[in-house]
């Protein structure tokens, strides 16, 4: 949960740690979003495109001090994964009616 919390403090500090191609996302998704009007500010792009990259990153196993797991093995992600997809399970099983239809976690 930690991982997907991001408090503004959390965005600026994960986001000075991030990889070139999730900083030059915000560069290009920052003006477009306000060239077509939406109501959005710096800090929160900066958010989604973290948000975003979070999850490939973390399903694609990657290891980095912007993905809070940079102490991690490649088992250890594994197991962690297996943890989250189980608690995804529960969430699914106990409120089906709660969770889009459309999400899913493999």
């Amino acid at each position: 949960m930690g991982l997907f919390s991001l408090a503004s403090d959390q965005v600026e500090t994960r986001f000075s740690e991030a990889p070139t191609y999730l900083v030059e996302r915000h560069l290009v998704s920052y003006p477009s979003r306000l060239a077509v009007g939406e109501d959005v500010n710096e800090l929160d792009d900066k958010r989604d495109a973290l948000y975003a990259y979070t999850w490939y990153g973390v399903r694609a196993g990657e290891t980095a001090s912007w993905l809070l797991n940079e102490n991690l093995t490649k088992s250890d992600l594994e197991a962690w994964l297996d943890q989250i997809a189980s608690i995804w399970g529960d969430v699914m099983s106990k409120e089906p009616a709660s969770v889009s239809s459309e999400l899913t976690f493999a």
